[in-house]
């Protein structure tokens, strides 16, 4: 696999884990909700970056200094899920 090939498919599935986590938080009725800090993120933000995880002033946070702003990593497939798939 070419290096152009192989960034070509970094980028096609970090597109689909993003889509991933966006359902994994409409499905917890967290969509729209700041990780961070849980306050609603502004209908035009999430109109222009839907994908967007944290309100504004917690997004610069994380601009600033990401290491502070770590959060809980998520599983992407339910238990139950993983436990079918075995």
């Amino acid at each position: 696999m070419t290096k152009t090939e192989l960034s070509r498919f970094q980028a096609i599935l970090n597109a689909r884990i993003i889509e991933l986590e966006q359902l994994i938080r409409y499905r917890d009725d967290s969509f729209g909700k700041c990780q961070k800090c849980h306050e609603d993120i502004h209908p035009k933000r999430l109109g222009a970056a839907p994908w967007s995880p944290f309100y504004i002033r917690c997004q610069e946070a994380f601009d600033r200094n990401p290491e502070e702003m770590q959060t809980q990593p998520r599983d992407l497939l339910p238990s139950k899920t993983l436990e079918y798939l075995l």
